[in-house]
């Protein structure tokens, strides 16, 4: 993941920005309504008004909470919470 250093974004992080732009991320929520957004160092995870939580980012040391340490380049359900999740 790119770093901020002064007020220029590094290549690394404008690469991730563009790959959002330009992946089907959008289109994926523009047809989900989001409740909730929250991220950490190279991932990000959305709760939809519906309980379902989709995460996409690096999957280092199994953050994603996909069961594995794949990293996802497109928002994925995370399947594994079956019961509808009101935080995260």
């Amino acid at each position: 993941m790119g770093d901020l250093k002064g007020d220029k974004l590094t290549y690394q992080t404008k690469s991730i920005l563009d790959d959002f732009l330009t992946s089907n991320i959008l289109h994926t929520f523009s047809i989900t309504r989001i409740k909730m957004v929250t991220c950490g160092f190279g991932f990000v995870m959305v709760l939809s008004i519906e309980g379902r939580v989709y995460s996409w980012g690096y999957g280092n040391n199994g953050c994603l909470g996909h069961g594995n340490t794949n990293s996802l380049k497109s928002p994925r359900i995370i399947s594994t919470l079956t019961d509808k999740v009101s935080y995260i």
